[in-house]
Formats: C-alpha cells, sequence, structure tokens
C-alpha cells in the first residue's frame, strides 16, 4: 500500500542547547524508528516553518557573523584585559543571540501545541528532510507515504482507506473465529440418547416439568452444556417450548 502506519507516538521534548528546547514526538512502537524524532525543528522530520521562525534564523545567523568577525580580532588565548574587551564587544551580540534562540523555542512549541491539537481530528503533514517519502501525524500515530507530494486530502482519504482495511480485515476474522467456535461447539455436543429421552418423558409423564403444558415439548438440559451439564436423566427434563424460552440460559 502507499501508506504504512509506523506506529504510535509519545510526547517528548529534548534540549538543544542552553537557550532552547525542541517538543516533539517519537515513535514508540516500531524499533526499527525508534530513533526518529517528529517535531518543529526537530532532528529529522518536522512541521514546515514559519516566516517568523525564519526571519529570526536569519537573524541569528547575522548576529553569529559579526561576533566571529568580532573573536577574529582576539587571540585564541586571551589575557584578562583582553577578555574583559571581547566581552564588552559582544555583549549586545550575545544578547541578541539569545533572544533569537528564546523566540525561536517559543515558536516551535506553538507550532507544536497547534500540531498537537490539529492532529487529534485533522492531518498534520510533516515535512521530511528524506525527499522520496512524505510524512504526516494523525490521531496519535505517525503515518509514512510513498511520495512527498501528496495533498492534505489525499493523506487523509489514503489513512481512511487503511484503517477502512483493518476494520474489514478484522471483521472477517471475527467472523471466521467465531463460526469455527460454533462449529466446534456443535461438533463437542453430544445427542441425547434415545434411552435418556424415554427415561426422562416416562419421569415427567410426557408434560412440561414446570407448568404441565403437553403441546410442543422439549428436552432441555437443568444445567446447560456450555456450563457443563450432562446428557443424563438427572440433568435433562421436559419443557413446553414457552418455559424454556423464558428459562433461557440461567440456571
Amino acid at each position: 500500500m502507499p501508506v504504512k502506519r509506523l506506529g504510535q507516538t509519545k510526547l517528548a521534548e529534548w534540549t538543544i542547547n542552553e537557550f532552547g528546547r525542541i517538543k516533539g514526538w517519537r515513535i514508540v512502537d516500531d524499533t526499527k524508528y525508534a530513533k526518529i524524532v517528529f517535531g518543529p525543528g526537530g532532528a529529522f522530520e518536522h512541521l514546515p516553518s514559519t516566516e517568523e521562525y525564519v526571519s529570526w534564523l536569519n537573524k541569528e545567523a547575522s548576529v553569529k557573523v559579526e561576533i566571529d568577525a568580532i573573536r577574529k580580532k582576539f587571540p585564541p588565548r586571551m589575557s584578562r584585559e583582553q577578555r574583559d574587551d571581547y566581552d564588552k564587544q559582544t555583549k549586545e551580540f550575545s544578547r541578541q543571540q539569545r533572544e533569537c534562540y528564546q523566540k525561536q523555542s517559543e515558536i516551535r512549541d506553538k507550532l507544536f501545541l497547534e500540531a498537537e491539537a490539529r492532529s487529534k481530528t485533522a492531518i498534520v503533514p510533516l515535512r521530511s528532510q528524506e525527499g522520496s517519502r512524505g510524512y504526516c501525524l494523525c490521531k496519535g500515530a505517525v503515518y509514512r507515504f510513498d511520495r512527498p507530494d501528496y495533498s492534505e486530502e489525499e493523506m487523509t482519504l489514503q489513512v481512511m482507506e487503511l484503517e477502512d482495511s483493518e476494520r474489514r480485515r478484522f471483521e472477517r476474522l471475527r467472523h471466521q473465529f467465531s463460526v469455527a467456535r460454533q462449529e466446534e461447539t456443535m461438533v463437542k455436543r453430544e445427542r441425547v440418547s434415545e434411552e435418556v429421552r424415554i427415561a426422562v418423558w416416562r419421569r415427567d409423564e410426557g408434560k412440561c416439568a414446570q407448568c404441565g403444558n403437553r403441546e410442543k415439548l422439549e428436552y432441555d438440559h437443568i444445567v446447560p452444556v456450555s456450563k457443563g451439564g450432562s446428557n443424563t436423566v438427572r440433568n435433562i427434563e421436559l419443557l413446553c417450548e414457552t418455559c424454556n424460552r423464558k428459562k433461557g440460559g440461567a440456571l
């Protein structure tokens, strides 16, 4: 099939540095994919970035260029005076860098919470660095597709088809084994012998043991065979159809 359920997901959080964290989903049911992380900014598969997130990434990159340019002015091993001068020149840029990390972390958290809420009722596509496959999150599970270019509607339809095929498969299996159990019960249940029937008829004088009716009589097990009852004279009585239906399977 073009779609496969990789497994249920477990909510998780990872620290990427002293300023930023990643919330995401880790697949827990399939050991082959247990290390794949899904989440905004995640290491492997993640949610599409927003313009705001990209702008903070660009700002972080420009700040890093400024810090690197200042660092080149100083030797690898700096004296205390040089270290103080370096810290003074990079203080503002370091503050801006921390702000970039914080904003990126906030946006990732927001993306994650929005995706987590949507995934309970709808498909959430996951962007993949693996160009030949597509992924999505839906109802607590991650699905993998044979192509990365399916639309949300096409992903939804394929997930529905997969769920429907599984439902029909389990219904078929349920029916198959239900019939097998019925056939097994029928084989195990022995027919009441003619000698026992004659003995019960004579003992109950050819009438219902409960109401005395002589019409539509049936041989009934006092303790049902399904509950361990036997085909003996002591465990069988004559009942009319009405009394037998009222009794049902009760003892």
